[in-house]
């Protein structure tokens, strides 16, 4: 089924609609809150499935009418995420006192705002300008966003999201050699050259939303979807360009099942404009709250190419792919996976993913480290309002990715995106650690302190070790057969130590600061670089990013 295939069956069921709201980004502050929020009470939400990594605008305002924050500063949280939504909760709540010429900012989260029973539109201006400096190079560190958002819904059945920014970025060293390397800008994908050392992008993303039955919602666009609970994802993260999705969503009860059906980007050399090949990918997952405080989600995937298009089989949404693909004779790549969430105390959280690539228990039996045996896991701990001051908040997380974890016999099918990782940034055959302290004083002011450590086995040339997820891999041209491990291969070393401070000066409107130092190490060939990177910034309705790699 090609993509007007897609849109045609989307918008055929549209004609049988309910309320349905829009989806929010996976960097949504109310969904951040929202996490915090159900560790601070010890429980999970039924309303939100904080682990499928974006939420329904109107489910997100649902869940956070029925949160009871402990302090001041919480309570200032949940009323901004009620005004945020307020087209979902009640407007009078987002009216401002006094309108900009009487016209403009009628509501505090819009410039311009219709709501009506049949009509709602909210339309404002999306602009980041931050600049700084790094020590690694004399350069000038800059970043431009100027753009429009736009978001609604006719009749409260049929919702709308746009936003659109022209971007203009000078970013550090280490992100324009990753740039150069890979023909992709991280978390982003295609862009220009912009003067000497810069690069100019156009981001476009959007999706409609709607509701085929009380329970069951639809979006169709192009965007990012997340899968995880932690810091890092091992199923699907953000690091990689946005994608053309189509999103089942069926939650009912405590059960939220989503099947995501993505139209993806082969690996490719830069080169003069042409039909880039496709490959696509579907996912299942499956999120229970099985108890009131504990979250258990399974969940599959598979990425696969086809010269004819999707492959219908996939689109069956409760079929288990592994079946489907031995029944077609297919060597199309299938992970399996599991997350969690625990909140065993009030306050404190335990979290983690397993996720299986490929584990032949029989032919490894007897015998340690097979190279098939791919597999992935996390264990990470929260901990909000920590050693008892409140808006203080803890979080460690430890990762682990064997070798030839994500590649693929095909290299079509490798777990990746537009030449970027569609879960970890760093591919396979890594190991890592990340402490993180965050520090909300005042409901304006947001305080973090991020440490990082990966240690990673990585390939020279002509040795094939596992780190590399792009590399059509097979039994033939690994370097052992039995005893892999992970971190074999050139020891490679990254940390990255951050402080950043950002301050809301109005609903939205944020200044922001920080500090930066990396490290990254290797043995072969032998060097060492290390970097301070200073920014300072304004941004408006912008969410603001890391490059955690």
């Amino acid at each position: 089924m090609n993509r007007i295939g897609w849109l045609a069956a989307t918008c055929f069921v549209a004609s049988q609609v309910a309320a349905q709201g829009v989806l929010v980004s996976p960097y949504d502050y109310g969904l951040e809150w929202l996490r915090r929020q159900e560790i601070a009470e010890g429980r999970v939400w039924d309303q939100v499935h904080v682990s499928q990594g974006v939420a329904d605008r109107r489910h997100l305002a649902e869940a956070a009418q029925a949160t009871q924050p402990a302090d001041s500063v919480q309570r200032a949280n949940r009323r901004f995420v009620l005004v945020d939504n307020y087209e979902w909760t009640d407007t009078a709540w987002a009216r401002s006192r006094q309108p900009m010429l009487g016209y403009f900012y009628r509501y505090k989260p819009a410039l311009f705002a219709h709501y009506s029973s049949d009509f709602f539109i909210q339309v404002n201006p999306v602009l980041s300008f931050d600049v700084g400096k790094e020590t690694a190079d004399s350069s000038l560190l800059f970043l431009n966003v100027r753009g429009v958002d736009v978001r609604g819904w006719v009749a409260r059945k049929v919702g709308f999201f746009l936003q659109l920014t022209e971007n203009q970025l000078f970013a550090p060293q280490y992100v324009r050699e990753w740039t150069a390397r890979y023909d992709a800008l991280p978390y982003h994908g295609y862009y220009k050259e912009f003067k000497e050392q810069g690069v100019d992008f156009l981001d476009a993303n959007g999706h409609i939303s709607l509701t085929a039955a009380k329970f069951i919602g639809i979006q169709f666009g192009h965007g990012k979807q997340v899968l995880g609970n932690g810091f890092r994802s091992l199923a699907l993260s953000d690091f990689s360009n946005d994608f053309l999705f189509l999103r089942l969503q069926t939650q009912v009860w405590k059960i939220s099942y989503q099947n995501l059906f993505l139209d993806l980007t082969a690996n490719f050399l830069r080169g003069a404009d042409r039909l880039l090949e496709p490959k696509y990918g579907a996912v299942h997952h499956l999120s229970v709250n099985v108890t009131p405080f504990a979250n258990v989600g399974v969940w599959e995937s598979v990425v696969f190419h086809r010269n004819y298009g999707y492959e219908l089989h996939y689109l069956n949404p409760v079929i288990f792919y592994r079946s489907i693909e031995q029944g077609l004779g297919s060597p199309d790549n299938t992970l399996l996976g599991m997350d969690y969430r625990v909140n065993p105390l009030r306050e404190v959280q335990w979290y983690g993913q397993v996720v299986i690539d490929d584990f032949n228990f029989q032919y490894s039996k007897g015998k340690n480290g097979y190279w098939g045996n791919k597999y992935g896991l996390q264990q990470g701990l929260r901990w909000v309002n920590a050693l008892g001051i409140a808006g203080l908040d803890l979080q460690g997380e430890w990762n682990h990715i064997r070798p030839y974890m994500y590649s693929h016999a095909d290299s079509l099918t490798t777990y990746t995106h537009y030449n970027a990782a569609l879960a970890h940034p760093l591919g396979a055959n890594v190991k890592e650690w990340v402490v993180q302290a965050r520090y909300q004083p005042l409901a304006a002011l947001r305080l973090s302190a991020t440490w990082l450590l990966a240690q990673q086995g990585v390939d020279t040339s002509g040795s094939n070790w596992g780190s590399d997820i792009f590399f059509a891999t097979t039994m033939f041209n690994v370097m052992q057969e039995f005893g892999n491990r992970t971190g074999q291969g050139v020891p490679y070393r990254l940390q990255i130590l951050s402080l950043q401070a950002s301050y809301m000066v109005k609903h939205n409107l944020f200044i922001d600061a920080s500090l930066t130092w990396r490290q990254a190490w290797q043995t072969v060939p032998e060097h060492q670089d290390t970097t301070w990177i200073y920014r300072l910034g304004i941004r408006l309705n912008y969410s603001a990013g890391g490059w955690w790699f």
